[in-house]
């Protein structure tokens, strides 16, 4: 019986030998993989009826920045109608959802501080969000969707605000990977520091940067690790 379906549209940045491991290891019939984009209802729609899915892990997004000022058309399409179309999806499927987490970013703190909420208060979803390029604004529009889908639908859904992640075959575009490219070619690269404190990437490593930020419905705090 299968147990994961991974579904994806193999954009520019992404390769099927990406997951090929995850298939070899657990095994044909508990992995699926499903080529197509979140903005197919239909698809998205059959493949959470017939593969009876009961939990959505979103990750899909356009997610590079530095595209977004070029291509910002793109980011709304996918960011916040491919969202919006899964979560209608998860609406109208036949199996119950019983947890949907949406993967955001720390991006919609846009340059807002943590030191702005009221001092009694450890969580960070009091913050307002303020993003300040196409990409973020795109994935704070998403949040909305997604607890407006919580609100009305009584979707159970958690939302993660993590900051710049990084891995194995990552797209050498994202900064990790192309910095370690240009070193090892011994060419020059950019290293900068910003506030941490402002929900920014830490790119020191002399400070403990801010690792993940959580929204969840049952208990709606934005916690800090």
């Amino acid at each position: 019986m299968t147990q994961v379906v991974i579904l994806d549209k193999l954009d520019y940045c992404s390769s099927l030998k990406n997951v090929s491991r995850a298939l070899r290891l657990c095994g044909g019939d508990r992995v699926k993989f499903v080529k197509g984009g979140i903005r197919s209802f239909d698809l998205v729609l059959h493949v959470l009826n017939t593969e009876r899915i009961d939990t959505v892990m979103h990750f899909a997004a356009q997610s590079h920045v530095d595209n977004s000022f070029n291509n910002s058309f793109e980011f709304t399409k996918t960011n916040i109608e491919g969202t919006h179309v899964l979560l209608e999806a998860c609406r109208l499927a036949q199996n119950a959802i019983r947890r949907f987490l949406h993967v955001s970013s720390d991006e919609v703190y846009g340059e807002s501080a943590l030191g702005e909420l009221n001092n009694d208060s450890n969580t960070e979803h009091a913050t307002l969000l303020a993003p300040t390029n196409p990409y973020a604004a795109s994935k704070a529009g998403a949040e909305m969707l997604v607890m407006a889908y919580g609100r009305s639908y009584n979707l159970p859904f958690i939302i993660t605000r993590g900051s710049n992640i990084y891995g194995p075959n990552q797209y050498p575009e994202k900064a990790i990977p192309n910095f370690t490219i240009l070193a090892k070619l011994g060419k020059k690269y950019l290293f900068t520091e910003t506030d941490w404190r402002r929900g920014r990437t830490c790119t020191s490593t002399t400070r403990r940067p801010r690792l993940m930020s959580f929204y969840t419905k049952v208990k709606p705090h934005a916690f800090t690790t």
